[in-house]
């Protein structure tokens, strides 16, 4: 899985024991398995309940990278050149933070209440066997015809949740967002309900590849890469599409589901 080690600022994929790829290790053994249960012990199907829960790990796993990043970039900054800003090493690590903050507010005001699940979702079954699993998250600058959804300099972002779960002989995808920002992001979901079974295994991949952070992949997979394929989940995919959004040359979020010569679903 890619991860980052020692002074590296991209991540490297990294040999883990399945177990320690698997497991997030945010909550405490009480608490993980008080919340989670419905969704490891059980049966389950497909609901607002449970998918809130597959939801709130995923974006509990995220906001914590984005905060231990923060904490490294800063240890880091102290031994790049002084000339460089620390600001400018930290930043992006600490809007993600900020972004999240709002997130975490109406999680949690849920999880206390239970009242109204604070979330949407779209659930997609594909009919093979997967050798990855991710979970993570995608900030849509524009939708899929190229209408402007958001800034990078918005007071907030708007974020869509995604996991992929190999489930038997199926591979599941949850994609989830937050139900007060439905109005911002209608254009982008719309899109994706409408894409060809083609173009959903390579946007899951895409955005799998681009999401680094909980990427695991099986050896077979790693195995079989080109120098390239590995470059590109090493950072180089997600380095040239962020790119694209903050400069404005891109397709919208048509390019999350071009070909790019890697689709995790192919192995």
């Amino acid at each position: 899985m890619p991860k980052m080690r020692g002074n590296d600022m991209v991540p490297r994929i990294t040999k883990f024991g399945r177990k320690m790829a698997t497991v997030f290790t945010g909550f405490c053994g009480e608490h993980d398995k008080k919340v989670f249960q419905p969704i490891e012990d059980k049966n389950w199907k497909a609901n607002s309940e449970t998918v809130f829960l597959f939801f709130y790990r995923t974006f509990a796993s995220q906001m914590q990278a984005k905060q231990e990043y923060v904490k490294r970039s800063d240890l880091l900054a102290k031994d790049l050149d002084r000339s460089l800003n620390k600001n400018e090493v930290v930043s992006g690590y600490m809007m993600a933070v900020d972004d999240f903050k709002r997130d975490k507010r109406l999680v949690d005001d849920y999880l206390i209440k239970h009242e109204r699940v604070p979330i949407n979702y779209i659930f997609w079954t594909i009919h093979q066997p997967i050798k990855f699993a991710f979970s993570g998250f995608t900030t849509p600058y524009y939708d899929f015809e190229g209408h402007e959804i958001q800034t990078v300099r918005a007071d907030v972002n708007r974020h869509i949740f995604i996991t992929v779960l190999p489930h038997g002989n199926e591979a599941i995808a949850i994609i989830t967002w937050l139900k007060v920002d439905d109005r911002k992001v209608r254009g982008y979901i719309s899109g994706l309900r409408k894409l060809t079974l083609a173009q959903r295994k390579q946007y899951l991949s895409n955005i799998a590849i681009s999401t680094t952070d909980d990427l695991v992949l099986s050896p077979s997979i790693v195995n079989q890469l080109s120098q390239p394929q590995r470059s590109l989940i090493e950072g180089e995919y997600e380095m040239m599409h962020l790119f694209a959004e903050m400069t404005g040359i891109t397709n919208g979020a048509k390019s999350e589901c071009e070909e790019i010569g890697l689709n995790l679903f192919d192995f």
